[in-house]
This record gives structure tokens, C-alpha cells and sequence, in this order.
């Protein structure tokens, strides 16, 4: 993905915070904040057909690959993702028909003032 770097160099977010539950639970605990936080990792299972893209590229054409697409010409573009399509396949590979996508996320409840008194 060499080719792309300068093209898609800055357009990478840095999280604000440690990205976990306990980053995140670290940071607004230091704003004086009350705070429950987790994560859990939901595992998708993305049918594979054998006629259309890997269902990877397919879930982040929607998302990640927007403003890869807004930066890149149309050749660049499509190279990007063919490359693209080829990582996903080695690290994601489809197993009886599907692809297992393991998608984290991370969740946290922070209350200030007169409704975090309320929980002490």
C-alpha cells in the first residue's frame, strides 16, 4: 500500500484517547467525571458470495473507504482497493460461505455535577 501512502497519510484519525474501555474511562475521570465504561467485540458473519467482493471491502466501502476514494483518482482508486481486496482476503478469510468479522466497540457512560453526587 506503499503507493498510497502520500495520498492517504492524512487522512488517518489518531483516537483521542487510549482506545479502550479504560482509556476512555481514564480520560474523563481526570475531567472529574463518574464513569462506567466496557467494550465487547460483536462477531459478524458476512456471507462470501463467490460473485461479489470480498464482504470486508463491501462493509467499509460505506465507511473507512469514502474519503480513501475522494483522495485518490479513479485508477488510483481502483488499484487501492483490488490491493485492498487481496489483504482482507489473507486476513479475513471466508470459511463455509461466510467471513467471521470480529468488530469492537467501546462504550462508556460519563455523568458530571449534581447527577454524578447522585451515584456516590
Amino acid at each position: 500500500m506503499e503507493a498510497w501512502r502520500a495520498d492517504v497519510a492524512p487522512l488517518l484519525r489518531r483516537p483521542p484517547a487510549d482506545d479502550t474501555a479504560l482509556g476512555h474511562a481514564e480520560l474523563l475521570t481526570g475531567a472529574d467525571c463518574v464513569v462506567d465504561a466496557w467494550e465487547t467485540t460483536h462477531v459478524h458473519l458476512l456471507p462470501a458470495r463467490a460473485d461479489a467482493d470480498h464482504p470486508v471491502l463491501s462493509w467499509l466501502e460505506g465507511t473507512a473507504l469514502r474519503p480513501v476514494r475522494a483522495a485518490l483518482d479513479a485508477a488510483g482508486g481502483s488499484d487501492f482497493r483490488a490491493e485492498l481486496g487481496v489483504r482482507l482476503a489473507e486476513a479475513y478469510p471466508v470459511r463455509h460461505a461466510q467471513v467471521h468479522f470480529p468488530f469492537r466497540r467501546v462504550f462508556f457512560v460519563a455523568r458530571t455535577g449534581a447527577r454524578a453526587e447522585e451515584n456516590l
